[in-house]
């Protein structure tokens, strides 16, 4: 009996040993994406979006919107449920992340608006939000939150 005993500890602590691993392996797949992966992986929606003082995220039509960052360079921009105008439709943009992740190009495009290209300021950018700002040419001021 005692060598059947000590047989059934050493594949106890094997198995507490393994899970262990694989606990660690799986923190360590999750925590360690680079910014550029954050940003792409998930679906955001907008919290706040203030343009010149105005926050276009406490609309109903806006605060729905799925924003979702490719890693081609895009913005897709896809209205759900509430429409802000008959028609609405998806739209796509040019954006970027820098390679520090600090700083996020993104071309505004709605017209009757022309076109302005937005450098924006990363101040946060985590697996549950992104807040981003400039001042110039225009203040921008962007939260999103990550889609549960």
């Amino acid at each position: 009996m005692p060598i059947l005993h000590s047989v059934q500890i050493s594949t106890l602590k094997s198995i507490k040993i393994l899970a262990l691993f694989i606990a660690v392996a799986a923190f360590m797949s999750s925590c360690c994406k680079s910014q550029k992966e954050i940003l792409t992986s998930t679906t955001w929606n907008p919290s706040k979006f203030v343009v010149m003082g105005t926050d276009y995220a406490s609309a109903s039509c806006v605060k729905d919107n799925e924003w979702t960052f490719t890693t081609g360079g895009k913005v897709i921009n896809v209205p759900m449920g509430v429409a802000c105008s008959a028609g609405e439709k998806s739209d796509t943009t040019i954006s970027s992340l820098s390679e520090d992740a600090k700083t996020l190009t993104y071309l505004y495009n709605k017209p009757p608006t022309p076109p302005i290209l937005l450098t924006l300021t990363v101040t946060e950018l985590t697996a549950t939000n992104l807040k981003a700002s400039t001042m110039s040419p225009v203040p921008v001021t962007v939260e999103l939150t990550a889609k549960k």
